[in-house]
């Protein structure tokens, strides 16, 4: 679809959402894996075309290849549209958890978790599983002179996520963050592993972690501080 400018109201009535009109020569659509176009409420990719979009990466022919296909930049951001048009974007397909067969976007849980009186700073990432694909694990920062349990989390964020979305393992660390206070775990290579395990020198808690190519940090062999699920 086409888009074109939008109003300042239909930005105020639904805030939560990017809006419905992109910057003028730009077409957006939000695509299944298959690279037809989602349906309404259906997750799919964003990707864009236009007069303003870059022309690929500087000398890394590779990276340009993967990014443009048949003429359209694939963002790598997770999105829906609504009926009337409306963009609400989801999360980073580097940070989709797949287990069981049920998507579990980061961003949602690290939201409903976030929200609980004993969390400073929540990140979500996904543990390699033998049954399920991957397993939920939430690593968590907490307030000063507090303290919290995995079955304390999960019982605050299941009224507003899905059982299966609700976090299975809690690893209590700091959460590496850069300069401008962004999380360097969300597809950020191996950073977000060695500046954990660089706060944490020794410890049992954080024994290894995977980086699979394309996909954000999985923790893959460490001991769960709790555990609610499966392991």
């Amino acid at each position: 679809m086409r888009l074109a400018k939008g109003c300042h109201d239909e930005v105020l009535e639904r805030p939560s959402t990017s809006g419905r009109f992109a910057i003028a020569n730009t077409e957006v659509r939000i695509v299944d894996p298959e690279g037809n176009d989602a349906l309404p409420g259906e997750v799919g990719e964003m990707i864009m075309r236009g007069e303003t979009m870059m022309k690929g990466y500087w000398r890394n022919p590779e990276a340009t290849a993967a990014t443009f296909r048949n003429g359209w930049i694939h963002t790598g951001d997770l999105a829906q549209v609504d009926p009337d048009g409306y963009i609400t974007l989801v999360d980073r397909m580097k940070d989709l958890i797949i287990t069981g067969g049920q998507n579990v976007y980061s961003a949602e849980v690290e939201n409903a978790l976030a929200g609980h009186r004993a969390v400073a700073d929540v990140a979500v990432v996904g543990r390699p599983h033998e049954e399920y694909g991957e397993t939920v694990v939430a690593v968590v920062t907490l307030l000063d002179g507090h303290q919290v349990t995995l079955e304390e989390l999960r019982d605050h964020a299941r009224e507003r996520i899905a059982y299966y979305k609700l976090p299975r393992e809690l690893v209590i660390a700091q959460i590496p963050r850069n300069p401008s206070g962004r999380s360097s775990s969300p597809g950020s290579g191996m950073s977000f592993v060695t500046e954990l395990q660089a706060t944490h020198p020794g410890s049992d808690v954080l024994t290894s972690m995977l980086n699979r190519p394309g996909r954000r940090n999985s923790l893959n062999t460490f001991r769960p501080i709790h555990f609610g699920g499966p392991s």
